[in-house]
């Protein structure tokens, strides 16, 4: 008898435990998919995009999409499916970076004036009809451009053993950033 019910606390103690222990675990990885989530909407807010339809729609979508992967890791009866949402958070992030850039250069293609040749014209000469004339000029918008850490600075180690070799490698850094800048791009750069 007192065997028995030694086993069943202690049964109970290790339940008590391995719960504390599951939901801190947990609780670390939907704190990730929550930086994830921030890290979408400020993408969507500091992205460039003129149509604010078009960001609320990016928005909206990006929300529910992370909301479904939360709500499955709350869900989650292990582990192991837990640590699998946030990679799947951070897809559904890169997924937004290239919507964010498709939708930029759909903007930019619509703000570029349209070439038409007249009938009248005996020259081969093309006019410029812009969509519509407006009384004040309006600066092209810059195109955006989102580059990953990995896509400037190479994967690898970095042995520094002075200023001299920082001054090297921050040299290299900004060589590669300047060569991925132009006068009308704005570079976005992501680490993630």
């Amino acid at each position: 008898g007192d065997t028995a019910v030694k086993i069943s606390e202690l049964n109970n103690d290790f339940d008590t435990l391995f719960t504390a222990a599951f939901d801190k675990k947990a609780a670390e990885y939907l704190a990730q998919i929550d930086e994830l989530k921030d890290r979408g909407i400020k993408r969507i807010l500091e992205s460039g995009i003129s149509n604010e339809e078009t960001k609320d729609r990016l928005k909206r979508d990006f929300e529910n999409k992370i909301k479904i992967i939360r709500n499955a890791a709350q869900n989650a009866v292990t582990l192991n499916e837990v640590v699998a949402k946030p990679a799947q958070a951070h897809a559904q992030l890169d997924q937004l970076s290239e919507g964010i850039q498709a939708e930029i250069e759909r903007e930019v293609e619509l703000a570029k004036p349209v070439f038409t040749k007249d009938d009248n014209d005996k020259d081969d000469d093309y006019e410029i009809n812009p969509p519509t004339p407006k009384p004040e000029p309006k600066l092209k918008p810059k195109d955006e451009k989102f580059i990953k850490l990995d896509q400037v600075l190479r994967r690898g180690d970095y042995k520094l053993e002075d200023s001299a070799d920082v001054a090297e490698l921050t040299a290299e850094f900004k060589r590669l950033l300047e060569a991925q800048l132009s006068d009308n791009t704005i570079v976005t750069l992501q680490v993630d």
